[in-house]
């Protein structure tokens, strides 16, 4: 082994706790998270684990592994390990988990969704080097965590700063119209076929889509689409891209981001593309629909229907969403604050894929051969 570090198998030096199923329509809300596979989900008055880093148990994704602050409810869907050899500490236990995200997930079994083979994974070998060389490697990959932390908080604080700007400059407006005498087009998107060879066109789909309002780019598909579709349906920059279809229990369908992209893009049948009249500036309409989701997301969410299982936006309602009537001049002045605050955003990203690089490169470097 890399370090000489001596090597036991999980199972000898952690003990592996399931989480205990829980139902939501039987489940009375509270202050408390439910956590499984993934992220949270719904609320409620108990909770089972505190301070803890989780490992998905059902329906798995490649993002496996996560670590949950305070106090939160684990359902059956995730499972905890919790060190019991004096010899091995839970916090260099924890960034060990960590850096095998990959190997956990490739521990998955199953077609329609990859279930954790908990046997093989109670299996994995351990590192368990001197307590010393632990609280070392645990140091300094929690120093590089709070930097990546202090960045995005610093993130989060540019994106309050364009939310007061916002209500410091419209809050105070009583006349308003609805959402449809601002659009001046509005048109579903396209799926296409399987594009085996890579030669298609990029289609951008909800999970595409950041909680910021933001776009991801990580994971764009392409697809092959006619081209008289491409020319009536690419994306031009100021365009809101809403989703019409969707949802999770947290992020109810109705989530929309900005595009103000360069290149060819399009978008899949789950959204849907808003374009604004010219006497209209398209920053401060996004912002308005952006900041009237998150501030009404049980409205949003008595706005859809389900078929099948799907939550689908009633775009007859959504069209009625009250947009405040400000001139146009002040609505320029609040696109040039977004503008100056999306360069700093930018900035502040890019230190945090460079400290994500600089982690990773680390946990490589202390766990793998």
């Amino acid at each position: 082994m890399k370090h000489n570090w001596e090597y036991k198998p999980l199972y000898s030096v952690g003990s592996i706790d399931f989480g205990k199923r829980i139902v939501a329509k039987e489940t009375e809300p509270g202050p408390y998270f439910v956590y499984g596979g993934g992220g949270a989900t719904f609320t409620t008055k108990d909770y089972n684990r505190k301070d803890c880093t989780i490992v998905s148990r059902f329906a798995m994704s490649a993002n496996c592994v996560r670590h949950v602050k305070g106090k939160f409810f684990l359902n059956d869907s995730g499972l905890s390990v919790k060190s019991k050899d004096k010899a091995l500490t839970q916090n260099f236990l924890d960034k060990f988990l960590f850096s095998i995200q990959p190997i956990i997930y490739n521990l998955g079994r199953g077609a329609a969704q990859k279930n954790l083979n908990v046997k093989d994974f109670a299996a994995i070998t351990v590192p368990v080097p001197p307590l010393s060389e632990q609280l070392h490697v645990a140091a300094e990959l929690d120093r590089i965590n709070e930097a990546i932390a202090a960045k995005e908080a610093q993130l989060k604080e540019l994106d309050n700063l364009v939310k007061s700007q916002f209500i410091e400059m419209f809050g105070d407006l009583q006349a308003s119209a609805p959402l449809s005498d601002f659009i001046e087009s509005s048109f579903s998107g396209e799926w296409g076929n399987e594009d085996d060879n890579h030669e298609g066109v990029k289609v951008l789909r909800t999970t595409n889509f950041n909680n910021d309002g933001t776009l991801s780019f990580d994971k764009v598909v392409t697809r092959l689409i006619p081209e008289s579709k491409i020319l009536k349906k690419h994306l031009q920059k100021g365009d809101i891209i809403l989703e019409k279809s969707g949802g999770t229990n947290e992020n109810p369908v109705g989530r929309v981001v900005y595009f103000n992209e360069d290149g060819l893009y399009l978008f899949n049948n789950f959204t849907m593309a808003l374009r604004c009249k010219p006497k209209y500036d398209s920053l401060f309409v996004f912002y308005s629909l952006y900041y009237f989701y998150q501030l009404n997301k049980e409205e949003i969410r008595n706005m859809s229907s389900k078929t099948t299982g799907i939550a689908n936006l009633k775009m007859e309602r959504y069209w009625k969403i009250p947009i405040k009537l400000a001139d146009l001049n002040i609505q320029k002045r609040f696109a040039d604050i977004v503008h100056q605050t999306d360069r700093s955003k930018d900035i502040v990203r890019r230190q945090v894929e460079e400290l994500r690089t600089l982690l990773a490169a680390r946990m490589d470097y202390w766990f793998n051969d």
